[in-house]
């Protein structure tokens, strides 16, 4: 069963997206599940060889490393106006 969502974009990003023949909202829905898949693989311990080997300074902390990824950095948003 699916469930009807609003989700706020940027105009220009979204018009982009259909001119170029995306389905919007399965692009959303799959970027939504490799992100909770990512997260849930790193909350098991299950990290990839490529990030063992190369740390990054929030090694410490997978989940806001995946976060961070999936997200862009605290700030990353563009004031509206």
């Amino acid at each position: 069963m699916e469930d009807k969502t609003t989700v706020k974009m940027d105009k220009k990003l979204v018009k982009r997206a259909h001119e170029l023949g995306f389905n919007v909202s399965k692009v959303c829905e799959n970027a939504l599940k490799r992100a909770i898949v990512a997260l849930e693989d790193t909350s098991e311990g299950h990290i990839s060889r490529e990030k063992r080997s190369n740390p990054s300074p929030e090694s410490g902390n997978p989940k806001k490393r995946i976060l961070r990824a999936m997200a862009g950095p605290p700030g990353f948003e563009t004031p509206e106006g």
